[in-house]
């Protein structure tokens, strides 16, 4: 069927609409001129049957960890959130040898910046003296034993320097004299328990 447009300028002419009837409808945007078996009418122009369906695109994926080989179809990407490397494309059901992403080297350390000044200091006021007693706390372990304290020695005759340790006293039962104390490991004094 020949379309004549009536929307828009035409290089055809009335000779070429072979002396047939015109309709007289006024055409909308867009319309044609098409024959309708008995006269020229407007209409629209003839859609076309549709298209197959394209194949899916490639998509971009990522995740942790290497992908597995069922996961996503040929052509896809794929990239390892936790080392950097990027699989790319997959092909044949495989994903291949993946790409390390190289990061760059971390930069130094920044100095220390100063430091600040002090913040203020709020002190609020003091709590009311408890009336409560807390409970006694446990027994402490038993302290090591102390130095042995000076003792009162006796014998019979004057003390060697052997016997006692400094700070003792010493009494001669016999001689009756009280020797001490004991000092630099010698006894070096006594005196008479009986008088003159």
């Amino acid at each position: 069927m020949p379309f004549f447009s009536l929307s828009s300028p035409t290089s055809g002419n009335a000779t070429q609409l072979q002396s047939r009837s015109v309709s007289a409808t006024a055409p909308a945007t867009g319309s044609v001129l098409a024959w309708n078996g008995s006269a020229w009418v407007p209409g629209s122009g003839v859609t076309g049957a549709t298209g197959a369906r394209g194949n899916d695109g490639a998509k971009f994926l990522a995740g942790q960890g290497a992908p597995a080989t069922g996961y996503g179809s040929s052509g896809d990407a794929y990239l390892d959130t936790t080392n950097g490397r990027l699989y790319c494309p997959k092909a044949d059901g495989f994903w291949g040898e993946p790409l390390q992403l190289q990061s760059g080297a971390a930069g130094p350390t920044g100095a220390t910046g100063q430091t600040g000044p002090a913040g203020a200091s709020i002190t609020g006021p003091a709590g009311p003296a408890s009336t409560v007693t807390g409970p006694s706390g446990p027994t402490g372990s038993r302290g090591a034993t102390g130095p042995r304290g000076a003792s009162v020695l006796g014998g019979n005759g004057s003390p060697t320097d052997a016997v006692g340790i400094d700070g003792d006293w010493y009494v001669d039962v016999v001689g009756r004299r009280f020797w001490g104390p004991k000092a630099g490991g010698t006894w070096t004094s006594s005196f008479s328990l009986t008088g003159s």
